[in-house]
């Protein structure tokens, strides 16, 4: 398996292998990711209980990824299932197992199944549905980027990945960087928006050097990668007066309480050096002199607005 360095630190490169190496704005970065304008105009097709299922958004993606709420019909299904070979066996082999393996064993047998079952497929829905599923699954959606980016900003994106912020964003700043450490994200992003504002290049996070001061800089799923966290952090000071942040959250699966239990892995990258709570976040932010200005919350993951604590303005 190739690699390449990511900040500095080494990890899987691409093609993606099981849980390896994936950081930056959201999901895998395997491809550049284009709006598709036909479909806005197909949703608009849409009637009645298609459109209450659809809505109108302009990728014409289904209710669940923009929080809009199913048809009732969708919530409802018939007591006799489809019959599944692989779901009967699953069940009929259980048992064996436990008698085999004995409880415990099997519990972190299909603990770590899971985990792995979990990633690959969240990484055939990013195939699947691109931004839209991108957008869907972090707490930066675009409605809270609209909320938390001013018009007319000048933007650091920092770990851009393969430009997902900068696709979101384009229509309404100023200007916007993007800065990732692997070339063949860099060169998707490229690809996938041709804007005179919008630039990207590649670089280290932890190397950063600025004589720029921008309105305001974005960490999406940088920081869990990073062995210090409270030097970059530190840094970014000197780059805008204010910061977003996004980090996978622990509580994201129920069953990680049980993993850390039973000394499980529960990171969802194995390029991960930490997972989140809430509390560890703003431990580390107030630690390197940054104070939460809000909070959000998506499927899998938190995000923060900071400002200096000292009572800086939040905006430059």
């Amino acid at each position: 398996m190739s690699t390449k360095k990511i900040f500095g630190k080494p990890c899987a490169g691409k093609p993606h292998d099981g849980l390896k190496g994936e950081r930056g704005n959201g999901p895998p970065r395997h491809r550049a990711l284009t709006i598709n304008a036909s479909r806005h105009d197909h949703a608009n097709e849409l009637v009645g209980d298609e459109r209450d299922a659809f809505g109108a958004h302009p990728w014409r993606v289904p209710w669940c990824y923009e929080g809009m709420t199913p048809p009732a019909r969708a919530l409802s299904f018939p007591r006799a299932k489809r019959r599944s070979v692989a779901r009967s066996m699953a069940y009929r082999v259980q048992p064996l197992l436990r008698r085999v393996l004995g409880t415990d064993n099997t519990l972190r047998m299909l603990l770590n199944v899971e985990r792995v079952a979990w990633r690959i497929a969240f990484e055939a829905a990013h195939l699947k549905q691109g931004d839209a599923f991108s957008n869907a699954s972090v707490a930066t959606t675009p409605d809270l980027l609209t909320r938390w980016v001013p018009d007319d900003s000048d933007v650091l994106d920092i770990g851009c990945g393969s430009g997902r912020l900068e696709r979101v964003l384009a229509g309404r700043v100023r200007s916007m960087l993007g800065i990732d450490y692997d070339e063949v994200a860099i060169e998707a992003a490229r690809a996938s928006i041709r804007s005179p504002h919008i630039r990207f290049e590649v670089g280290d996070a932890r190397d950063l050097r600025s004589e720029s001061r921008y309105t305001i800089a974005t960490l999406i799923h940088v920081l869990e990668h990073i062995d210090d966290p409270l030097d970059l952090l530190k840094k970014m000071a000197d780059l805008a007066p204010r910061v977003i942040i996004e980090v996978p959250a622990f509580d994201r699966c129920v069953l990680n309480p049980i993993r850390v239990e039973l000394g499980l892995d529960f990171s969802t990258d194995d390029d991960h050096v930490r997972e989140y709570s809430q509390p560890l976040l703003e431990q580390q932010l107030e630690a390197a002199g940054w104070a939460v200005a809000d909070w959000a919350r998506g499927p899998m993951s938190i995000a923060v607005l900071a400002t200096p604590s000292d009572g800086a303005p939040a905006s430059s």
